[in-house]
């Protein structure tokens, strides 16, 4: 077994950089041409394979998959980061964590000298996807529950109105969807606008409605066999275990009897997808009904998956394993993304940035790491042959640090306290259930380099950057232990 400091060594050792790719020069939007609206819609936690559009066949996220018949499906896009904040600091920046530094693996932490609590803050010289968008001519929004998606903690960076009032984890799509209401009927309509949503329903403490969580309870109560957890596993739980929301308190019992079992917090899990599907269903027809939905560019992703027992773990940030890094991504463009279409080549989310400025004629700024996946959008004989694409991974919020890499079919990763390394084809193995590390000596080396460059590439990049720091109020720090972040 190597060391982890060995693992490491040696994959930096055999980098070398890539050549640098030329920024696109493109010519500024034509003045007398109106750009189309723009909504992102974020799911937070939102496992890809638990929507229908992705094979899942339990029929419960038919407003998803009804968009996505609208728009081109992309079957493996990675994130860049297994928990929030690097992941969507890297989503806005189209930078990976380890460049813009916003990786902090124990959130928050306690500093020798201040002996205050911490958070990394995503820092203002990165430019974003919405200060782009608004210099050239849109309105700018942005109405996000995610408590450590702040101002303060650099996450409103380009947005003229920026609502995080109501952020909290168990905050229902219904608040952000009257919130986008209230926006859309006071903007300026003489600008188009780019409007993001990021919605929190599947995230735990997994207390959907009783009316998305009762057929999938009742199925549970009515399995005979139900795989009970080992101690290991209920102790992953941490903080979600132990409680049985408020919500729910008129059936503890009930709850509390199943609370032993898999397939209990699995299908907790799925009620959070059924009800954010609900209000997906909901704003689409608020959008139809003011004429916005027609011409308006809408896409449906999220900033990472979620671990449902897989590896005895549970929640996300533990690892950057498959069930942790795949999302959807959705991309519904009218007149540019073929409807019906799914892509199978590996993309990246900070691939978005770059395909949405390359589509609408905006300059892209130099040394962005994603690239423009408007080849792909574009296409209509199929997806290219091509799978040399790589996608990269790493900044794991607990436990031991972990970085992994997609090339095609295969995926490395490795752990940097005990040196452990993984190999598996995701093609044939999506669950990472058989670790090839023994047997596919090639594809090892491949990936070892390939993930030894993108390291290397990484580290030169962000040399000489450090981080601000913003420290927490009393307050803050029981709010976010209070939501599981802190322990």
């Amino acid at each position: 077994m190597f060391s982890c400091q060995s693992v490491l060594t040696v994959l930096l050792a055999v980098a070398w950089s890539l050549a640098s790719a030329p920024a696109l020069a493109e010519s500024p939007p034509d003045a007398e041409i109106r750009q189309p609206n723009i909504v992102v819609i974020l799911v937070d936690t939102l496992r890809a394979d638990h929507l229908g559009c992705y094979g899942n066949a339990s029929g419960h996220t038919p407003n998803i998959d009804a968009i996505a018949a609208e728009g081109v499906r992309f079957e493996r896009m990675i994130s860049s980061a297994p928990w929030t904040q690097p992941s969507m600091a890297s989503f806005f920046c189209s930078l990976y964590p380890g460049v813009h530094k916003v990786t902090q693996y124990r959130q928050p932490k306690r500093t020798k000298t201040t002996r205050k609590k911490q958070l990394i803050v995503f820092d203002d010289s990165f430019e974003t996807l919405a200060e782009l968008l608004r210099s050239n001519g849109y309105s700018t929004a942005a109405i996000v529950a995610n408590p450590l998606l702040l101002k303060e903690y650099g996450f409103g960076q380009g947005f003229e109105h920026f609502d995080t009032s109501f952020a909290n984890n168990s905050t229902r799509g219904e608040v952000i969807n009257n919130a986008a209401k209230t926006w859309l009927s006071q903007r300026d309509t003489s600008k188009p606008f780019f409007l993001y949503l990021h919605y929190m329903d599947p995230h735990g403490p997994y207390d959907a409605s009783m009316r998305f969580f009762e057929p999938l309870l009742d199925a549970v109560e009515a399995n005979s066999e139900k795989v009970p957890m080992t101690p290991k596993q209920s102790q992953a739980l941490k903080y979600l275990g132990g409680r049985v929301p408020a919500s729910y308190m008129a059936q503890k019992k009930r709850h509390r009897r199943l609370h032993p079992f898999k397939e209990y917090w699995s299908a907790a899990y799925q009620a959070g997808v059924r009800q954010a599907d609900h209000y997906l269903g909901l704003l689409h027809d608020d959008l139809a009904r003011e004429g916005l939905w027609g011409d308006t560019v809408v896409i449906i992703t999220s900033d990472h998956g979620e671990a449902l027992c897989e590896h005895d773990l549970w929640e996300h940030g533990w690892s950057v394993h498959h069930t942790d890094a795949h999302i959807p991504m959705i991309i519904r463009w009218p007149g540019v993304a073929q409807p019906e279409r799914s892509v199978s080549q590996t993309s990246r989310s900070i691939d978005l940035m770059p395909t949405m400025l390359d589509q609408l004629k905006i300059p892209l700024p130099a040394g962005l790491q994603g690239v423009s996946l408007l080849p792909l959008l574009l296409e209509e004989g199929g997806t290219p042959a091509s799978t040399g694409r790589s996608a990269f991974i790493e900044s794991v919020k607990l436990g031991d640090e972990q970085k992994g890499i997609y090339v095609g079919d295969f995926k490395f990763m490795v752990t940097q306290a005990s040196g452990w390394m993984g190999l598996y084809n995701i093609e044939d193995d999506p669950y990472e259930q058989n670790n090839l590390i023994e047997h596919s000596p090639e594809d090892l080396a491949r990936l070892r380099s390939a993930l030894g460059k993108q390291l290397l590439t990484n580290q030169q990049r962000a040399e000489g950057f450090v981080p601000e720091a913003t420290s927490l109020s009393p307050e803050q720090l029981e709010r976010l232990r209070s939501l599981g972040y802190v322990e």
